[in-house]
């Protein structure tokens, strides 16, 4: 299913994405860069985060309704073969 190789992709940036912010606080409490430059990188790497996160949430949503529909089609065609079984 499509979903699912975008479902992976967006979980891989999500850790990607959260390891940059782990690099980006080990930078800022080793004291070797100056806490001003840190602080731009910082605020992106949250939003890169957050980012990651929605389009996690968005994929996830997206897969759900597929799988909801693809369940409603199971669902009509069992009714069907139902109706049509002979009666005993």
């Amino acid at each position: 299913m499509q979903f699912r190789s975008r479902i992976e992709w967006a979980q891989a940036a999500a850790q990607e994405t959260h390891e940059l912010q782990k690099r980006v606080i080990g930078l800022r409490t080793s004291g070797k860069v100056a806490p001003a430059d840190l602080a731009p990188m910082i605020q992106l790497s949250v939003e890169l985060h957050q980012w990651s996160r929605a389009i996690l949430t968005d994929v996830q949503a997206a897969e759900l309704v597929a799988e909801n529909v693809a369940l409603k089609a199971q669902v009509k065609r069992l009714h069907k073969r139902i109706r049509e079984a002979p009666s005993e």
